[in-house]
């Protein structure tokens, strides 16, 4: 009979992982299949009710034009092209001259922005400028293509 020496010492199995590494893809699959992702949130964007018999035109004196330019830069004029004033880099400034705007209107109730995002402008200053009509909680504005001398005072 063979006797065990001390170089002969019996080594602890080892378990074998693989289908550990198996289990692990299964619930991994199985908890991002039952996990609610965000939903993305979009902005209200109201549009107008079709009415043959109103003839309602949007007046100048009444509405604020916004121009959005390179860099998302934001520009306005109320009645006369030719008083084209650019905003400043804040949100803030843009904020109060769109309250300041309908508080001095003739009808506050339709006073109207008109949004006029130029081909320079990017997708998050035009997203920005709406942001701004919802904190500000005003539902009349209008997106409309600028014209070519608006874009000509831009270059």
């Amino acid at each position: 009979m063979a006797q065990l020496t001390s170089n002969n010492k019996r080594e602890a199995a080892k378990p074998d992982m693989t289908p550990m590494v198996d289990l692990g893809f299964l619930l991994i699959t199985f908890f991002m299949y039952t996990t609610t992702f965000t939903n993305p949130v979009q902005l209200p964007y109201n549009q107008p009710i079709k009415d043959n018999d109103s003839t309602s035109d949007i007046k100048e004196s009444n509405s604020l034009t916004v121009i959005i330019g390179k860099n998302d830069e934001l520009l306005y004029h109320q009645t006369n092209l030719d008083d084209l004033t650019n905003i400043s880099d804040s949100k803030s400034a843009f904020r109060e001259l769109l309250i300041n705007s309908k508080r001095n209107a003739t009808k506050a109730e339709n006073f109207t922005v008109i949004i006029k995002p130029s081909e320079f402008s990017t997708y998050n200053g035009f997203v920005g400028v709406l942001d701004e009509m919802v904190i500000i909680n005003h539902d009349i504005y209008a997106v409309v293509d600028i014209s070519e001398k608006e874009t000509s005072l831009l270059l």
